[in-house]
């Protein structure tokens, strides 16, 4: 996962299948198991490298298809790889967290007009979660790699990260120029937990 540091999961892969091609004839079969399992790895555990450009699974199956039709005593292992990686892409569901509780029902104001700061605290946090999961879903693990939301290419390489923040920052200044400009303490009526949000 870290190799997203130095290189592209396109670098990486054609990097994979020169040592492939040139491994030496005293160490050959060793090097190219090395290189398969790498391959069965990488595509078990790190699919998103996959998913994010289409055209690495196509020279990846291309790469699998030579190796067994070209080399026999790596013909099996090739044929296991080829077939994780066609069961990743025939995957149609997508895994998701699964909850079977009850949804609470909301708690709105009488008046929905009403200030941001006399709406109830529980319910605001509910609402800002529902919103943020569509992007907090989105989040690759790549994208927190060497600081990459910091660097030159950063939209393309943590972009559900600079989403995130750039949400957080839009939805921080409305309770915080609300509660700065109140000329009034807050409601004493109100439990404490929705003086301040």
């Amino acid at each position: 996962m870290t190799y997203r540091s130095y290189a592209t999961p396109k670098e990486l892969l054609n990097a994979l299948v020169i040592r492939f091609k040139t491994a030496q004839p005293q160490d050959e079969k060793i090097v190219r198991l090395k290189v398969l399992n790498s391959v069965r790895a990488w595509v078990e555990r790190y699919w998103d490298d996959f998913e994010l450009d289409k055209s690495i699974i196509d020279e990846c199956t291309q790469f699998l298809d030579f190796v067994a039709q070209n080399h026999s005593e790596c013909a099996n292992v090739a044929s296991t790889v080829k077939g994780r990686l066609d069961k990743k892409i025939n995957q149609v569901n997508k895994t998701l967290i699964k909850n079977d509780t009850q949804m609470e029902k909301p708690i709105l104001p009488s008046d929905m007009d009403q200030e941001l700061l006399k709406w109830n605290s529980l319910e605001l946090a509910r609402q800002l979660t529902l919103m943020e999961w569509d992007i907090w879903e989105q989040l690759k693990p790549t994208e927190f790699l060497g600081l990459s939301w910091t660097k030159s290419k950063k939209r393309e390489r943590s972009p559900h990260i600079l989403q995130m923040t750039e949400r957080f920052n839009d939805v921080r200044y409305p309770p915080a120029n609300q509660f700065v400009s109140m000329t009034v303490p807050p409601d004493p009526s109100l439990p404490p937990n929705n003086t301040i949000v």
